[in-house]
């Protein structure tokens, strides 16, 4: 038995991507925020109150859409390799071995 072979590239561009997604509803929030109450959350007076926001947005968001991409890929799918041999006759009598290998990955649509 060969051992276990993880595909974690593709797993972990899913996690930061999901990070960054999720966190990018900050932005929405701090805009949000400015319309509804423009005197305490604003850019000009106050900028420190609108970035403090739009960091713990960015994390609660994130968090939220990285758990909800673990829950659906909570670990990175089984590495597999194919081997295929064909031998092909040549001449008179002589074969010549042609070998083709082949990796292939198992992922979820």
């Amino acid at each position: 038995m060969s051992p276990l072979k993880l595909n974690w590239e593709p797993w972990v561009y899913g996690l930061f991507s999901s990070l960054i997604g999720g966190g990018a509803g900050a932005v929405s929030a701090a805009i949000g925020v400015n319309l509804i109450d423009a005197k305490d959350w604003n850019l000009s007076d106050h900028p420190g109150h609108l970035f403090a926001l739009m960091g713990i947005c960015f994390i609660i968001n994130g968090s939220i859409a990285t758990c909800a991409y673990l829950a659906k890929s909570p670990l990175p799918q089984i590495e597999t390799v194919t081997t295929v041999q064909t031998v092909q006759p040549v001449g008179q009598g002589i074969k010549s071995t042609t070998v083709t290998t082949t990796d292939t990955k198992e992922s979820k649509p």
